[in-house]
């Protein structure tokens, strides 16, 4: 449902920098932190949502 309206985005050859986090597991911890009203550091460290 929220695929299509992820971004594309292309790593830089020349320059790549730190390795993005999938977006959707970043989306899915924000979701996790508005729905139980956690804080951002309280997130289980299981999550790749709590090392971003």
């Amino acid at each position: 449902m929220i695929e299509p309206l992820l971004p594309k985005v292309e790593r830089l050859t020349r320059h790549p920098g730190r390795k993005r986090h999938p977006d959707r597991l970043v989306f899915q911890g924000i979701v996790f932190v508005l729905h139980t009203g956690i804080a951002w550091e309280h997130l289980p460290q299981d999550s790749a949502s709590a090392r971003a």
